[in-house]
């Protein structure tokens, strides 16, 4: 059988933690500690009714001078923030398109 998943808490000052759900104690997370942006993984919505798929590629390259090369990976919900705390990503950019109600 396969991983059952994991809760993520924080504290203010305190940090991230994340927990497997098959009972094992809590382990402190870290934020990305990339400093090469060619090897940091970029995050961006999944969905494309939220988010400007072009902006974020145009930002990307443009505004921040970013020549990532990692794959682009597409998530949502609050997910994004746990799997970004344990450094499965480095960048989250979110432009929401005008018709958008998030």
């Amino acid at each position: 059988m396969g991983q059952s998943g994991c809760l993520f808490s924080a504290l203010i000052g305190e940090g991230t933690y994340m927990e497997s759900l098959d009972g094992s104690s809590p382990v402190k997370v870290n934020d990305s500690l990339t400093e090469n942006t060619d090897e940091a993984s970029f995050f961006e919505s999944y969905q494309a009714a939220q988010s400007s798929y072009d902006l974020s590629t145009h930002s990307k390259s443009k505004i921040f001078k970013l020549s990532v090369k990692a794959p682009l990976v597409r998530i949502d919900s609050k997910a994004k923030y746990g799997a970004l705390s344990r450094d499965d990503g480095a960048i989250y950019l979110c432009f929401p398109i005008p018709t958008c109600k998030l």
